[in-house]
């Protein structure tokens, strides 16, 4: 697999984190005031820890977020299910994104493999 491909799958999985950010964001704004700094710090600010990893394509920061992901997209499935007014389709939107990002996460990372040591036993 070219270097080309591997960067493509980390662009598609940082365009996923940008964009469960700008959705997360708009739900938790359109809810009641006292529960909006909390839904807001507790939905946004993770997904901006793994950014800078993403980018850089650090191994272990694509394998952490995809468990993150996985966070993700049980909260966007149960939100998706409780929710009847238009944030419904705003969560459906957001299991996907998840879903996409695990993927992306996953298709990466099938590329690295430690490297077994090879050394011969003498009897």
């Amino acid at each position: 697999m070219s270097l080309t491909t591997l960067a493509n799958y980390r662009r598609v999985a940082f365009v996923c984190i940008i964009a469960l950010i700008a959705c997360f964001f708009v739900f938790s704004i359109t809810r009641e005031p006292s529960q909006k700094a909390l839904a807001l710090l507790l939905t946004t600010l993770p997904l901006a820890i793994p950014i800078k990893g993403t980018l850089s394509g650090k191994v272990y920061t694509i394998a952490y977020s995809s468990l993150l992901s996985t966070w993700y997209f049980c909260l966007s499935g149960w939100l998706y299910i409780i929710h009847d007014d238009w944030a419904r389709w705003l969560m459906l939107t957001a299991t996907i994104l998840s879903l996409l990002w695990f993927i992306m996460c996953l298709v990466h990372n099938k590329h690295f493999k430690p490297k077994k040591n090879k050394k011969k036993r003498r009897a």
